[in-house]
């Protein structure tokens, strides 16, 4: 069992204090200027920018000032405005993830105390319980059955167990189990400190409207380098000198919608600094698109949809006296060190002192039981119908929980048994056999007051609701009676689940919509599975059980009580746990996204009317506008309204379709080439500046024509 206090002093405050303030003020602060240096880098540094920054510089060195002012003052007025756009969306994001980092416990001045992961120095003693993530290098005093989810070190998802003199590294998250560990390396100098300050390139996720803006730019990008060796080929025929076919070349790479990619980062961003202005803290720009496509919405269901505030109801005696049994069920989880929520919500209840443990094994998601080994017999904590098949034959035939299951309760069995079995081993347990039955504890929770108002929200929106619970499958049915499902449905239980391969298990999941008593590894085969159907789920978890599931599925989000290895898979932190944020988060997600399509839509319909205005110039003899001109019409047509769209919140009804958007181009650049022809025969002189004009009305006309008539 693990000790209460640890093998070895820890630091004193004041010690913590000195090795910190010696160590970390420099880092961070370099840390933070060169998140900043990384971030403005990738928004100057594109390939698109170096092109035009570079024909701009030779129309300079040429002698054609104007021009190329005018051409580079349009990539300037775009990176300059999504850099403060991305650095202003990047310190609010900041400010708000201040409230989810994850709290570590060290030892000092002989006492256990909560501090800031950044707080942690070499030298400290910490405690790992499950749940809580290594933040610093150290080494292992003292343990009791822990493994260590390391996936973010090495891919690998499953645990790994550790044991006293064992090296842990920054990054891993305890799965189970409890440990002492002493730092050796400060948290902004190991391992994972090193990966971050590698980590050149950041992680690029493609989401669908991410896809559709690169097939669009592609295809603006494969038609202005057509338009440009057209040009190339023309004025080398037509013997045009360099500094005309330069220019006239960079009026064909203003076609090349340089902001358009920054737009989307922009537009992103802001769209995730709504999302948590309005409750849900966002730690992927991409969960804003994600959370726009997700048509099956799945949860767990204790600390989810219920608000995890379990309270003992019941201790049900079914055999020996009840204040003995009381006070051997009270020393059992006052002796569980890393006794999960319900072991501590047990333990609330029953005051007692902890028991003398000779050996134990902590509670597993997977086998839904705890063992531990006092001096008088050993006692077991679990699942009713997990442990049944090992009590005495005189017991597994009777019904001693249904009625307590039929309630929505979460029933624990409280049982003995004299030996543990002769082959037992703590790191693959067995069940010992003819195990007596104590106690049933009888705990109920409450159903969030909101969720059945978001459920059925959803519901209407089309989202199907799934149902992934670890609890009695009875007892999930019987408590979701309160949030909108159908008593008498059919319900699965995981060991149905073992049986199906792949293909009979999305069949299945087409069907059902609550499961019930799954491990992690199940959950994770029927988002899986939902996937494989074609949707694409969204998990809603709060402990470690749902972790591999959260990984699987499209979008994760974790109620912000959950612990930090939850907060870290999750692509969103529901603030406050509050469900009612859901439907909030999606509008603000679908304002934003259907403004970055409108946004879309605009560039379009500017490149169209562009490129039909330009080829009907040059079969008329001559390009009707210069670099000046072209930048000019880009800046007030295209990049102004592009950052208004996005800047501000945008109804998703005025998302015009496609088909209206190519009739606006239409007609457009109709009335382009007949405003073309006129100014070519009677206003020759002016013609330029009569163009561009009409172009700058046209494209803010269409603009407004989109706000005032919504598709």
């Amino acid at each position: 069992m693990l000790p209460v206090i640890p093998p070895i002093a820890g630091l004193t405050h004041h010690d913590a204090q000195i090795r910190y303030d010696a160590s970390t003020v420099r880092w961070q602060r370099w840390r933070a200027f060169r998140e900043y240096v990384v971030l403005c880098s990738r928004i100057l540094f594109t390939p698109l920018n170096l092109i035009i920054l570079g024909l701009g510089g030779t129309l300079w060195v040429l002698g054609r000032d104007l021009d190329a002012f005018a051409t580079m003052i349009v990539v300037t007025i775009n990176v300059v405005m999504s850099m403060v756009q991305s650095i202003r969306a990047r310190i609010m994001l900041q400010q708000i993830a201040a409230a989810a980092l994850p709290t570590v416990y060290v030892w000092r001045a002989d006492a256990l105390h909560a501090v800031h992961p950044q707080r942690v120095v070499a030298g400290d003693v910490v405690l790992v319980r499950p749940g809580d993530q290594i933040v610093a290098d150290g080494q292992i005093l003292v343990a009791e059955s822990v493994a260590f989810d390391e996936s973010l070190l090495t891919g690998e998802n499953e645990p790994v167990v550790r044991g006293a003199g064992d090296v842990l590294v920054a990054g891993a998250w305890c799965v189970s189990g409890a440990a002492w560990y002493h730092v050796t390396v400060a948290t902004n100098q190991g391992t994972m400190a090193q990966i971050i300050a590698g980590a050149q390139i950041p992680r690029t996720i493609v989401t669908p409207l991410m896809t559709d803006v690169n097939r669009v730019l592609q295809i603006m990008v494969l038609i202005a380098s057509g338009l440009m060796l057209v040009v190339f080929i023309r004025d080398y025929y037509l013997q045009i000198p360099l500094v005309q076919l330069i220019a006239h070349l960079t009026v064909m790479a203003g076609l090349i919608p340089n902001a358009l990619v920054l737009t989307l980062t922009v537009s992103l961003s802001l769209a995730a600094v709504y999302m948590s202005r309005a409750g849900g803290l966002v730690q992927q720009t991409a969960a804003v698109d994600a959370m726009c496509q997700v048509d099956t919405l799945c949860f767990d269901k204790t600390g989810t949809l219920t608000a995890n505030q379990l309270q003992v109801t019941a201790v049900r005696v079914l055999s020996g006296a009840e204040s003995v049994v009381r006070q051997q069920l009270g020393a059992y989880v006052h002796a569980d060190v890393a006794g999960n929520r319900t072991a501590q919500v047990i333990a609330t209840a029953i005051p007692a002192a902890p028991a003398t443990v000779i050996q134990s094994v902590p509670f597993d998601a997977v086998r839904k039981w705890s063992i531990q080994q006092h001096a008088d017999g050993v006692y077991l904590l679990g699942a009713p119908d997990v442990l049944r098949p090992a009590l005495a034959p005189t017991w597994q035939m009777l019904d001693f929980a249904s009625d307590a299951v039929q309630t929505g309760a979460r029933v624990l069995l409280f049982a003995r048994a004299d030996t543990l079995s002769p082959d037992f081993d703590a790191q693959h347990p067995t069940l010992p056999s003819d195990i007596t039955p104590l106690a049933l504890v009888i705990m109920h929770d409450t159903i969030r007051p909101e969720a059945k108002d978001v459920l059925d929200q959803f519901r209407g929106l089309g989202v199907r609701i799934v149902i992934i619970s670890g609890d009695d499958p009875q007892a999930v049915a019987a408590l979701l009676t309160q949030v909108g499902f159908t008593a008498g449905q059919h319900v699965v239980h995981g060991h149905e689940i073992d049986a199906l391969a792949d293909d009979a298990l999305a069949t299945l999941v087409a069907q059902a919509a609550i499961f019930g008593r799954v491990t992690p590894h199940q959950k994770a085969r029927i988002i899986t599975a939902l996937r494989q159907n074609g949707a694409t789920p969204a998990m809603v978890g709060d402990g470690m059980n749902d972790i591999l599931a959260m990984k699987q599925s499209t979008l994760a989000l974790a109620m912000q009580t959950s612990n930090s290895a939850v907060r870290a898979v999750a692509d969103v932190v529901l603030l406050n746990d509050n469900l009612a944020v859901l439907p909030a988060l999606l509008q603000a997600g679908q304002r934003v996204i259907s403004g970055m399509q409108a946004v879309l839509n605009h560039f379009l319909v500017r490149v169209t009317l562009s490129t039909v205005l330009l080829l009907t110039g040059m079969l008329l003899g001559r390009i009707i506008w210069q670099p000046a001109e072209s930048a000019f019409l880009a800046l007030c047509g295209v990049v102004i309204p592009a950052m208004v769209i996005v800047s501000r919140p945008h109804n998703p009804a005025s998302l015009r379709d496609r088909a209206r958007m190519w009739r606006d181009a239409a007609w457009l650049s109709g009335m382009g080439v007949v405003a073309v022809i006129i100014t070519h025969f009677f206003f020759a002189q002016a013609q330029a500046h009569i163009l561009i004009g009409f172009a700058i009305v046209g494209l803010w006309i269409r603009l407004l024509w989109a706000y005032k008539n919504p598709a």
